[in-house]
């Protein structure tokens, strides 16, 4: 009864601020089905800029419009810069919403393959960075498609997802693939050890650890139990050292149920409230393109100014140096799009100490007359 009285409030409130700026409601017509979509544009959204696109799928019974409030990543896309996509599943045979990962006949493989071409003309795709994140049934598929449709996905994350024990022998994936997977192990939905049909947490994270070549030898770090009321906490571990840079990292919840963390409902059983699953799956998508680990040498052209970051990658300290004495500002954002440094300056450099800061991508922009010059930094 309290699951229920939540959701009602949750579809109450979820209805009344689903059409918001930003939001594009879409069809396409695949496979003789209209088939929908909601799209998501980050505030201050230019056509002429390139965006990255993030696929977020819904679980069984579901709908797209529940996860684009559910596994809310709007807040993120407008810091961060990055579209969101959450198409609409059909009904199987019982009129329940899923997505076809070998149980029906719904071409979901070729309307995601389609979506993309179609997205990819009416916006400026950086077609190297798409990825594949859902919910339960919703992460299963972002499995299927990172075995299927895996050469125009950069990565995927699953909260709540697992994946089907037959579909190793139809994967045809040949490239690395970076997993994030997600799960709870009070989770009565799909088991964190899985079942006959599906396999455990951690037989699938040692797959994904052995498809891209990892060190399984992983790191282990205990996320703060920030809310010690949720009845719940966390582990992560992260494997590195795969092909082209890709990695393998697992967020096991203890005593976590089918829900997805840092979401402001209870699907079923405990939702962790000590990290968000968004914020953490874009850390992890924004790491990689379809070629592996971004480079750090991937930044802004600018004539006007000549930007160098170095040593980079960098451990604690590091050079920014743009060669001319003049009056600037220096931001640095996170990868999630967020401001963690500002410094202004009158001189041709500055050292930056980072010893303190998390490991990751920052983005580092140089504010001057001529406009805006920005470099990648990371940080092991």
């Amino acid at each position: 009864m309290k699951i229920l009285i939540h959701l009602t409030i949750f579809l109450a409130f979820a209805t009344s601020q689903i059409w918001g700026q930003g939001q594009v409601n879409g069809d396409l017509n695949h496979d003789g089905e209209n088939r929908t979509y909601i799209l998501y544009e980050p505030v201050n959204f230019d056509q002429n800029k390139t965006y990255p696109l993030v696929f977020n799928f819904h679980g069984l019974s579901s709908a797209a419009w529940q996860q684009y409030f559910y596994g809310d990543f709007r807040k993120i896309a407008d810091t961060a810069n990055f579209i969101i996509v959450l198409p609409q599943g059909l009904k199987n045979e019982d009129g329940i919403t899923h997505w076809n990962v070998g149980q029906s006949n719904a071409d979901d493989v070729g309307f995601v393959s389609a979506l993309i071409d179609e997205l990819a003309k009416k916006y400026n795709v950086d077609m190297q960075r798409i990825y594949a994140t859902g919910m339960s049934n919703g992460g299963i598929m972002s499995y299927y498609l990172a075995c299927q449709l895996g050469n125009r996905f950069a990565a995927v994350a699953s909260v709540t997802g697992l994946m089907a024990k037959d579909h190793l022998t139809t994967c045809t994936l040949q490239k690395p693939m970076p997993t994030m997977h997600i799960h709870g192990t009070a989770d009565h939905v799909l088991p964190y050890m899985g079942s006959d049909t599906f396999m455990s947490v951690q037989e699938i994270v040692d797959h994904w650890i052995d498809h891209n070549k990892c060190n399984s030898n992983g790191a282990i770090s205990v996320i703060p139990d920030i809310n010690t009321a949720d009845g719940c906490n966390a582990e992560h571990f992260v494997y590195q050292g795969g092909t082209s840079g890709a990695s393998v990292e697992l967020f096991k919840v203890n005593n976590g149920g089918h829900s997805w963390p840092g979401a402001p409902l209870i699907i079923a059983g405990v939702a962790c409230q000590d990290f968000n699953a968004c914020e953490e799956i874009w850390r992890f998508f924004s790491k990689y393109n379809i070629n592996g680990v971004v480079g750090v040498s991937d930044k802004s052209k600018n004539d006007n100014l000549q930007l160098l970051v170095y040593p980079n990658p960098t451990q604690d300290v590091c050079t920014i140096n743009w060669g001319q004495i003049m009056r600037t500002k220096i931001i640095i954002r996170n990868c999630l799009g967020k401001q963690v440094y500002e410094k202004s300056v009158r001189a041709g450099q500055h050292e930056l100490r980072t010893n303190d800061w998390q490991h990751g991508l920052y983005f580092v922009d140089i504010l001057h007359s001529k406009g805006t010059t920005t470099e990648r930094l990371l940080i092991k």
